[in-house]
């Protein structure tokens, strides 16, 4: 009897923690933004700074460009962004009202123009 009980109980246990576990199986909430940078030759720019805000929450995220120019910012929250990117000796470039849906990989490519970082691309 009690061996019949003990395995009911481990029974039990069992089936409870698979139930508590199921929801950490559900859909991931986030997203990407990804992009390559360039000069106005449609070279490769690195070492650029990348910062995506979510312009709800004022949440940023930033990148640095890798020697191909090209960035990727993981694990964003889906919203609206705005995405900048610096580097000196090039003037600001600025993108606004990015949408970004659940899951999606959302590309913002930049062409930096020559001049001071106080200019600004819009």
């Amino acid at each position: 009897m009690k061996r019949v009980l003990f395995s009911a109980c481990v029974f039990l246990v069992g089936i409870a923690v698979v139930a508590l576990a199921l929801p950490a199986l559900g859909q991931e909430v986030t997203a990407s933004i990804v992009g390559t940078v360039t000069d106005p030759s449609g070279a490769p720019i690195s070492a650029a700074a990348v910062i995506a805000t979510d312009i709800e929450r004022g949440t940023t995220w930033t990148a640095k460009t890798n020697d191909a120019g090209a960035y990727t910012i993981t694990t964003v929250i889906p919203g609206t962004y705005r995405v900048e990117v610096t580097r000196p000796g090039f003037r600001t470039f600025a993108a606004s009202d990015i949408l970004v849906n659940q899951n999606n990989v959302v590309r913002v490519d930049a062409q930096l123009q020559v001049g001071a970082v106080t200019e600004r691309i819009e």
